[in-house]
């Protein structure tokens, strides 16, 4: 029986494939120049090839290769908790029991995470630096019967998406050989008998197969499927391409179980840029150019061309150590010397100059500048604090995409598949008042972190006016919500939520109802402040903090 429905669905794909060609050629060049490993979208990889041969510096691969590995040294050390899962409202985050249960929720999620057989951790490196070469990456996320995910990172040769009227993806087709041998196995009883004794004959031929990850109305035609999969609203497909269309598998999935990162995207096409790559790339071709020319300069002056008089050199050149040239006795050297070397290649020092400032330039562009503070002396913590500022300011367009079309989706999708399998308990385990609500992702990125901080820091430099204040008039000190003041430090430095009281369960002083500070508790609060602030001054130790995504040890 036709399938017109996946015929037409398959149609599509191949349509996708074919007008994406262009983009391919730009990515392999891009893959030429900075990703040789990824350089594979129009020629084939053929095992043992070597990488790049082609490529006379590798200062480009370089640049790629440190702003591909800082994209997880910054942005998701393993050493600490650099995600939570929240809801985004404030007032439903700061309740005692609302934030233990999301805690508790951040310490399940990163569990699996972690988990070496999910391989979250090795398809997360992967799309790094597809993202930073291509600007776009292409990971997908399935729950396993055993009860853990698997998240793999596919080439983007193999990938096409389209979105919808929104912008969203919600349109995916991944290409993929796979051998009869291992279609057999994960599908014995999917194929027609015909079809099935043909693959057993060649069961090592590896064939053409689809996935394809699509809304399912776009496949459901008739109004009954559409309403049993109303709860379902995605629909995956395996699809055997060669011997004909036929389907493999078919599950429903409340949600794309592919995440599309983007990095720099255009309104008018479902492709996004690397704005590095793409900036760098003119930078990059013609320092392949000058290395090569340089190389050949370098090699004419040290080992120049020789120029012989055809009827005096009698038994040829022997240019090897030792080597003795005859000349014929009747050459009359008046007539010039019956072997000169040519003086080539004198100046190659120019050259290296510029050659020089076109790794400047690509440094710039690859923001290896911006990922870390330039190390100084002994500073101040206002000091300290303003340079954190200052990087916020500059790092603030290189990693906000990051987090928003990047690691959030990617934790999205596990969260939704971890919450469908019961990973977090029973749904009446959760508090009221986050029934219902959706999930967002707190990142303690460096940017986070240095907010954070900002209320350590201003909670110190108020304890210290309002003690001063009080010392001339007591009644300053009602003026500062000291309760709301010093959780909100506490929760700035990234503590537990289990540390603070529920403040509806607490029975507060008369005096701490009112908002006021105790003036013993200023007096003996100050020499710690202080202390904090001098603890603060190594810039070097504030720098590592930054780094690495965690406190300065």
């Amino acid at each position: 029986m036709t399938n017109t429905a996946l015929e037409r669905l398959v149609k599509i794909g191949d349509a996708l494939f074919t007008k994406r060609a262009q983009v391919d050629s730009l990515w392999q060049e891009l893959a030429d120049h900075f990703f040789p490993e990824r350089a594979y979208f129009t020629r084939t990889y053929v095992e043992g090839d070597d990488y790049a041969s082609w490529l006379f510096d590798s200062t480009p691969v370089m640049f790629r290769r440190d702003l591909g590995n800082n994209l997880s040294s910054i942005l998701r050390p393993p050493s600490s908790i650099w995600f939570k899962v929240r809801t985004g409202v404030q007032s439903v985050d700061e309740k005692t029991a609302n934030r233990q249960w999301l805690d508790s929720a951040t310490s399940i999620l990163r569990r699996h995470y972690y988990m070496p057989i999910s391989g979250t951790v090795k398809a997360m490196k992967e799309c790094d630096h597809d993202f930073v070469t291509f600007g776009n990456g292409a990971i997908s996320c399935m729950a396993k019967p055993e009860g853990y995910l698997s998240t793999r990172n596919h080439h983007l040769r193999d990938v096409v998406w389209m979105e919808n009227d929104d912008g969203t993806i919600d349109h995916v087709q991944r290409r993929r050989k796979i051998t009869g041998r291992n279609i057999l196995k994960k599908w014995p009883n999917a194929l027609p008998g015909d079809v099935k004794a043909a693959i057993e004959q060649d069961p090592t031929s590896e064939l053409k197969c689809r996935h394809i990850c699509v809304p399912a109305e776009e496949y459901y035609d008739d109004m009954n499927s559409k309403r049993a999969k109303k709860r379902q609203p995605f629909i995956s497909i395996w699809v055997l391409v060669d011997k004909g269309c036929h389907v493999l598998e078919e599950t429903p999935l409340q949600q794309n179980c592919y995440v599309i990162p983007r990095w720099h995207t255009m309104s008018d096409s479902q492709y996004a840029v690397s704005p590095a790559a793409v900036v760098a790339l003119p930078d990059a071709r013609m320092l392949q150019d000058m290395k090569r020319t340089l190389i050949e300069a370098a090699e004419k002056s040290v080992d120049p061309p020789v120029v012989a008089t055809e009827d005096a050199v009698q038994g040829g050149v022997n240019l090897y150590a030792g080597g003795i040239t005859w000349i014929d006795a009747d050459y009359d050297e008046r007539f010039g010397a019956g072997l000169r070397a040519l003086e080539l290649g004198k100046n190659p020092a120019l050259g290296i100059d510029i050659i020089q400032d076109i790794r400047a330039t690509l440094a710039d562009g690859w923001f290896i500048n911006k990922l870390n503070l330039p190390a100084s002396g002994d500073m101040t913590a206002y000091e300290a604090q303003q340079r954190v500022k200052e990087y916020v300011r500059a790092a603030m367009p290189i990693f906000e995409p990051f987090g928003s079309s990047y690691s959030s989706p990617v934790l999205d999708l596990q969260f939704s598949l971890l919450m469908k399998m019961g990973v977090f308990g029973a749904p009446n385990e959760i508090p009221e008042d986050l029934q219902g609500r959706e999930i967002e992702f707190q990142f303690d990125t460096p940017l986070q972190e240095a907010e954070g901080r900002s209320k350590v820091i201003a909670f110190g430099e108020v304890t210290q006016i309002v003690g001063t204040a009080a010392q001339i008039d007591p009644a300053a000190a009602k003026n500062v919500d000291a309760v709301k003041a010093m959780r909100d430090a506490v929760e700035g430095t990234g503590a537990p939520a289990d540390w603070l009281i529920d403040a509806d369960s607490l029975e507060e002083a008369d005096d701490t109802q009112n908002g006021g500070i105790d003036l013993e508790g200023a007096a003996q609060v100050l020499p710690l402040v202080k202390e904090g602030g001098a603890a603060a001054k190594n810039v070097a130790e504030a720098v590592k903090a930054i780094a690495g995504g965690g406190n300065a040890q």
